[in-house]
């Protein structure tokens, strides 16, 4: 390991550590009010919480209370301030990795205490920004979902970086089975998969391609099981046809594994339940292929592998019904049979909603949702007289690093405009008259 190198671990270390000490000296030292005092006690006595039952948060929250540490209310809201202070030293190595990528390969010996200083200034930001450090210091589902999801991106930014040198789907995989496994925290999670096959779409379209149904189907698992058993299945279909255009699946497989598929559309998009002759039809359907192709090509063993990840990281999932059915002091929708399960799964209890329904006023939005958020953590104007009694104004200087980030993405977008034209004209310099 290289001087430098050893100097960007240590910051790492050093991010994390100041992150957590702050998170530790300010923990919430008893039960918070809300969903916080919820946590606390189901995972005390391993209860069902509210829809969607964060099965794998408290499983989490029931190791934390085992450790004779405090009191047991601590002990939960200290998961929060560990997974944000991980959170905060992957943001750092994220943006280490993003700024060194951006420097390019000519790189002079300042370019990477920039990178180092750049990366540790953007992490504390995050690190101490206003909704961040509220929820690092109590018992809540949100610190790991953030480092699931920065997890995620760091595994998509890795693959990145060594698909030129040697390509590997390791990382990929590795985020495949994060994602489904926090689901169990929050569905936020789920947006990843969107914006990670985005990014490996814009380096390998083929890898983007082999990976849609495992990265692209998380985005149904809000809908409930049977949507996104659906969006398995059509997404197979999609990856089906591309390997039988590959000539490396024979046609009547593929058509096989479409007529299986098909009929298990059907109970994914109605009201009727998935029979068990209907579900392993769909089941055969979605692996026969796979069976039939990991022999003698790769993309049928990744993908295998890739479908038993998933399932892996869901199956926190049968934690609902089975302590459910041990009628445990907290109970939520009591999800110990399928109707009860799926019901709990697909939050029927908070009723219909449509995201393109507006239910306030626009202006009544931007302003108690958005603008107040904003200018408690980058107060450029000031509050209104009443706002001011409970969000004191603070000085002109917390402005200072938002300015900054904008001053940088005016200056990168410069200098890539400035760098893609200069590429233009060389290409079109040497290109054969």
């Amino acid at each position: 390991m290289s001087p430098k190198s050893r100097v960007a671990t240590l910051v790492a270390l050093i991010t994390f550590l100041v992150a957590a000490v702050v998170y530790f000296m300010t923990l919430t030292p008893t039960v918070p009010f809300w969903d916080s005092g919820e946590f606390i006690a189901v995972s005390y006595i391993l209860g069902v919480p509210h829809p969607p039952g964060t099965p794998f948060f408290v499983l989490i929250g029931r190791l934390a209370t085992l450790i004779p540490w405090h009191t047991v209310a601590e002990r939960v809201n200290a998961v929060s301030a560990v997974s944000a202070a991980l959170t905060v030293m992957l943001t750092y190595l994220s943006i280490l990795r993003m700024a060194r990528m951006a420097q390019g390969g000519e790189r002079k010996p300042w370019h990477e205490w920039a990178a180092i200083a750049g990366a540790f200034c953007g992490a504390l930001m995050l690190a101490f920004s206003d909704n961040f450090w509220e929820n690092s210091i109590e018992a809540e589902v949100y610190q790991m979902m953030s480092l699931a999801s920065i997890l995620v991106f760091w595994l998509g930014l890795k693959w990145w970086d060594a698909h030129d040198r040697k390509p590997t789907v390791g990382p990929l995989l590795l985020a495949t089975y994060v994602m489904w496994l926090s689901v169990g925290l929050h569905l936020g999670v789920g947006v990843m998969g969107a914006a990670l096959i985005v990014l490996v779409a814009m380096v390998d379209w083929k890898v983007a391609l082999l990976f849609s149904m495992p990265l692209l189907s998380i985005l149904r698992v809000p809908a409930g099981m049977e949507k996104m058993a659906g969006a398995v299945l059509l997404l197979s279909i999609v990856t089906y046809l591309w390997f039988m255009m590959q000539k490396k699946l024979p046609g009547w497989v593929v058509g096989a594994s479409a007529i299986g598929c098909g009929i298990g559309l059907y109970y994914a998009n109605s009201d009727a339940n998935f029979t068990t002759a209907a579900a392993l039809v769909a089941a055969l359907a979605v692996l026969g292929p796979l069976v039939y192709m990991a022999p003698k090509h790769r993309e049928g063993r990744i993908l295998l592998l890739a479908l038993f990840l998933m399932i892996a990281g869901y199956s926190t999932h049968l934690y609902l019904p089975i302590r459910a059915g041990l009628h445990p002091g907290v109970n939520e929708g009591a999800p110990a049979t399928w109707d009860k399960l799926r019901d709990l799964l697909e939050r029927k209890q908070y009723g219909e909603m449509n995201m393109f329904v507006r239910r306030a006023p626009l202006t009544v939005q931007l302003d108690k949702e958005f603008w107040r958020y904003f200018n408690r953590q980058w107060p450029i104007l000031p509050l209104s007289p009443d706002r001011a009694k409970s969000y004191p104004p603070l000085p002109w200087s917390s402005a200072l690093p938002l300015m900054l980030g904008f001053a940088g993405g005016i200056w990168t977008a410069f200098k890539d405009r400035k760098a893609s034209r200069t590429r233009s004209c060389s290409w079109g310099s040497t290109r054969p008259g």
